[in-house]
């Protein structure tokens, strides 16, 4: 009786089932990639539109906070003030730092990162009402709050993440220590640190909203941790019922 040879495989549908995970686990990626890209792209169009009188050097001074002119009716300024700069060194400097500093945060939730956005500009603008007088005089506009704020948020991550990558958690432990001490000395001091440093105008920079920017992104991933567990809890509720 004949024997029949066993057929060689050509490792064609290997190759298939090896690829399949592969793709289905990039596509997410891909997919929060392209949103981080047009979140990105919609901040950059936005600065550009509230900056475009720096084009002739002239600032845009109707979106700047002023408290008088918030009090007789203009309210948008109370939204538009952080997109304002008073140079285009001021708009790099702030725009650049802010777009890193967004584009870092390892949140996934699109809401929830407009949410340290936003509570970070709350606190830029609230410290210094409360311990500058003089804000009615010289007003206020810039990202340099925010940045602070999204600064602290990702320090944060990176202690949270000090289980799976001791690294970064010691990392984050200096950058929130760096951001404390800055943002001390500067409220003590009374001026911004490397003030001299700078390369261009920067205005009249009010050094508490940088505080208050650390405070309100502290408070945003605090909240933020809150709510997580908050549901968590509720889960665990519904899974024993």
């Amino acid at each position: 009786m004949r024997r029949r040879r066993p057929r060689r495989r050509t490792g064609h549908k290997e190759t298939i089932m090896t690829t399949l995970p592969i793709t289905a686990t990039t596509q997410p990626e891909l997919h929060d990639n392209g949103l981080r890209r047009l979140e990105l792209g919609g901040w950059l169009l936005l600065l550009c539109l509230c900056n475009l009188g720096l084009l002739a050097n002239r600032p845009t001074t109707q979106l700047m906070f002023d408290p008088a002119a918030v009090a007789a009716g203009q309210w948008w300024r109370l939204l538009s003030w952080p997109l304002v700069h008073v140079s285009r060194y001021h708009l790099l400097l702030d725009g650049s730092a802010f777009l890193l500093l967004l584009n870092g945060l390892r949140e996934e939730s699109f809401f929830r990162r407009c949410g340290y956005v936003l509570l970070s500009a709350a606190g830029s603008l609230v410290v210094p009402l409360l311990l500058v007088p003089e804000l009615s005089r010289t007003g206020l506009c810039g990202l340099s709050g925010i940045a602070h704020g999204l600064a602290a948020v990702s320090a944060l991550e990176l202690i949270q993440s000090t289980e799976q990558d001791p690294a970064a958690g010691r990392l984050g432990w200096l950058l929130l220590a760096g951001l404390l001490f800055k943002t001390g000395w500067e409220l003590g001091q009374g001026r911004v640190i490397f003030a001299d440093w700078h390369l261009g105008s920067v205005g009249h920079p009010i050094v508490s909203t940088h505080a208050g920017g650390f405070l309100g992104g502290i408070l945003g991933f605090l909240l933020r941790q809150l709510s997580g567990r908050r549901k968590t809890c509720r889960n665990a509720k519904q899974t024993l019922n």
